[in-house]
C-alpha cells in the first residue's frame, strides 16, 4: 500500500496549488453554503460527463497470491482454509463478481467537489457560473489542509483500464480522477470523499470571491450578505470585466464591494 507521501506525489505531481477556484451559480444553495461554510460534494450521477468516475476504468484481475489472501480474509469459522483457497484459485470469477457487485454502488455514493486552477477561462464561466452571471470562489487550500486533500485530474487520449488489484488505493483514486482529453481545458483538481453532501471547511480558506461580468448588483450584495452572516469578514471581492480588444477577462476591485 502506498504511503501518504507516495499518494501526494502521484496525485499532486506539481504540489498543492496556491489557489483553487470554484465556479457557481448564485442561488439558494450557494447562499446556504457560504453562510454555513461548507462545500457540496456531488455524486457521479450529477456530473455532465458520462465517463466521470466510470467503473470500467478499473478491471479486476487478481493474481494467485491475491486470491489466496482473499480466501484468508473471508474465511468463516469452521471452514477449511485449504478447501476455500483451492476453490478461489480455481474459480477466480467469484472474487471478480463480488467486486463488480458492489463497485457501482460504492462509486455512486462517493462525493466529489471540483475546482480549477484557471479563473480566466470564458467557457468555464459560461458552463459553471450561469453564463457569467454567477461567481468564482477562491480558496487557499493551505488554510485548511485537512479539508483540501486534493488530487489533480489526469486527461487521457485513450481509454486504458487499470487493474484494481495491483494497488487498490491508488488505482481506485486514479479512476476517480481520470477524464477524457476533451476536458483538459478545465485544468481540474478535485476532492474525493467517501460520502456525498456537505463537507465543512475552515472559513479562512475562502479568501476571495469574483463576480461574473454579467452578475447583477442585487446578486453581488446578496452574496456579500451571506458571507457576512458566517462571521467571515476578511474576503476580497472582485468583478470580472470584458476586455475591449481581446477575448479575455480582467478582474478589478471596487470600493463599494470591499467597503
Amino acid at each position: 500500500m502506498n504511503s501518504s507521501n507516495q499518494l501526494v506525489q502521484e496525485f499532486l505531481p506539481n504540489g498543492l496549488p496556491p489557489k483553487l477556484y470554484k465556479f457557481s451559480q448564485v442561488n439558494s444553495f450557494l447562499h446556504q453554503s457560504l453562510s454555513k461554510n461548507y462545500l457540496w460534494h456531488s455524486r457521479r450521477a450529477d456530473f455532465n460527463d458520462p465517463y466521470d468516475c466510470y467503473s470500467r476504468l478499473l478491471k479486476y484481475e487478481p493474481s494467485r497470491e491475491q486470491l489466496i489472501e482473499y480466501a484468508r480474509r473471508t474465511l468463516l469459522p469452521g471452514e477449511s482454509l485449504s478447501e476455500i483457497t483451492s476453490y478461489m484459485v480455481n474459480n477466480p470469477e467469484i472474487i471478480v463478481e463480488a467486486y463488480l457487485k458492489t463497485a457501482d454502488k460504492v462509486i455512486g455514493d462517493m462525493g466529489i467537489c471540483c475546482f480549477t486552477t484557471n479563473c480566466n477561462n470564458i467557457l468555464m464561466w459560461s458552463h459553471y457560473a450561469h453564463n457569467h452571471k454567477g461567481v468564482c470562489l477562491v480558496f487557499n487550500p493551505y488554510k485548511d489542509i485537512n479539508s483540501f486533500l486534493v488530487a489533480k485530474v489526469r486527461y487521457l487520449n485513450e481509454f486504458r483500464p487499470i487493474n484494481y488489484f495491483d494497488d487498490p488505493t491508488t488505482n481506485a483514486m486514479i479512476m476517480y480522477t481520470t477524464k477524457s482529453k476533451d476536458w483538459e481545458y478545465e485544468e481540474e483538481y478535485r476532492l474525493v470523499n467517501a460520502s456525498n453532501g456537505a463537507v465543512f471547511y475552515d472559513k479562512q480558506a475562502l479568501i476571495e470571491i469574483i463576480f461574473g461580468c454579467k452578475c447583477s448588483q442585487a446578486d453581488m450584495l446578496a452574496v456579500i450578505s451571506s458571507v457576512a452572516s458566517s462571521g467571515h469578514n476578511d474576503i476580497t471581492y472582485l468583478k470580472a470585466e470584458m476586455q475591449e480588444e481581446s477575448f479575455s477577462l480582467s478582474f478589478r476591485t471596487s470600493p463599494w464591494l470591499n467597503a
